[in-house]
């Protein structure tokens, strides 16, 4: 996930790793455009306010490298106003999600860009690393 606020990126964690994803954190757009090119995600979730590069940037930058291209992405904002949502859809995004967001809309969200496999054991713990800057 790309996010710039630390108490969002860790219930977004604890959300995602509770129903048996493992999560990698990034805490600008930069370090998570960094981290996908390098360990290419199954899903991202990715801020859409953020300093320096904004997620329509890094949603641009991540469909123009042939290596991330195909990633799915759920854009996330506290703005949910219809100008940015379709940007967002027009850039590549499989979602976009008003912030507060629940839990349910979440994982729901990530389970449906990327399905889990029927026979996937569910880790656990809190297995979630960030990114440091």
């Amino acid at each position: 996930m790309i996010e710039d606020d630390r108490d969002t990126r860790t219930f977004l964690s604890e959300f995602l790793c509770d129903d048996g994803h493992e999560t990698d954190e990034a805490a600008e757009g930069q370090a998570g455009l960094e981290m996908a090119t390098a360990n290419v995600p199954d899903v991202i979730l990715l801020d859409v306010l953020m300093p320096k590069l904004d997620g329509f940037q890094v949603l641009a930058a991540l469909r123009a490298n042939e290596r991330t291209s195909q990633i799915p992405v759920v854009m996330l904002s506290g703005e949910s106003d219809m100008d940015a949502m379709t940007r967002a859809f027009q850039l590549g995004a499989v979602d976009y999600l008003g912030k507060p967001c629940t839990r349910a809309d979440v994982v729901n969200a990530v389970n449906l860009a990327v399905p889990k496999p029927a026979t996937a054991a569910t880790p656990r713990g809190n297995p979630h690393r960030e990114v440091p800057l």
